[in-house]
């Protein structure tokens, strides 16, 4: 399925987004550091979960809209090929002509 992919991406650009975070906080004083500070690393992991939350949420809508847009394809397919045997069928001598190629 698409989902176990897509979520390993997001977790990847999620942990990279913290990586360039991190960095960028590098020339800020260590004691403002998540890892020394309990309060700022469980707000850390809140903000997180509740993104992959959300995320996940996001997900679960786009695979239910993918489904649906591929029943409402099959249905298009199956009208097109009842049309078709339709048509076939009105026009005088094409099984013959099909069966003499």
């Amino acid at each position: 399925m698409l989902r176990t992919p897509l979520l390993t991406a997001l977790f990847g650009l999620m942990i990279s987004t913290g990586a360039a975070a991190a960095a960028r906080s590098e020339s800020t004083p260590a004691t403002v550091t998540p890892d020394r500070d309990p309060a700022l690393l469980q707000q850390s992991v809140k903000r997180s979960s509740t993104e992959v939350s959300r995320l996940q949420h996001d997900v679960a809508a786009q695979e239910r809209r993918s489904r649906e847009a591929n029943e409402r394809l099959r249905e298009q397919d199956r009208k097109l090929e009842q049309l078709r045997r339709q048509l076939q069928a009105m026009q005088p001598g094409t099984e013959a002509k099909k069966q003499g190629q």
